[in-house]
């Protein structure tokens, strides 16, 4: 099964897709980074492509309207599951958490 991971902030756009049948490991890596004048830089990283160049995305939020088209483009489309890694869990949250209505209270609360 394959499992696309989300780590979005302020500034970047990264995300991963991992094997998580047997033992968990990434099997592709990607982000959107360095957002100026309109545009972003990419890095696609799956086996022995590692891949760079400039895309047409001015914020982190634009540039999730790209991550689609990357995964189909390396043959990730059939996943089963999608997680984002939120860093604000304070002392209550130190473990991954299932995103639901009390989490969100919960983190709203910090």
């Amino acid at each position: 099964m394959q499992v696309l991971v989300f780590n979005v902030g302020s500034s970047s756009l990264k995300f991963g897709v991992f094997n998580v049948e047997g033992d968990t490991h990434e099997v592709f890596k990607g982000s959107y980074e360095r957002f100026r004048d309109g545009a972003c830089e990419y890095r696609f990283r799956h086996g022995e492509t590692d891949e760079r160049g400039a895309a047409p995305f001015a914020t982190p939020g634009e540039a999730l309207t790209g991550v689609a088209a990357a995964l189909r483009r390396f043959g990730f489309d059939r996943l089963k599951a999608v997680g984002h890694r939120i860093v604000h869990g304070g002392a209550k949250f130190s473990a991954p958490t299932l995103l639901d209505d009390e989490t969100v209270e919960a983190i709203a609360a910090l």
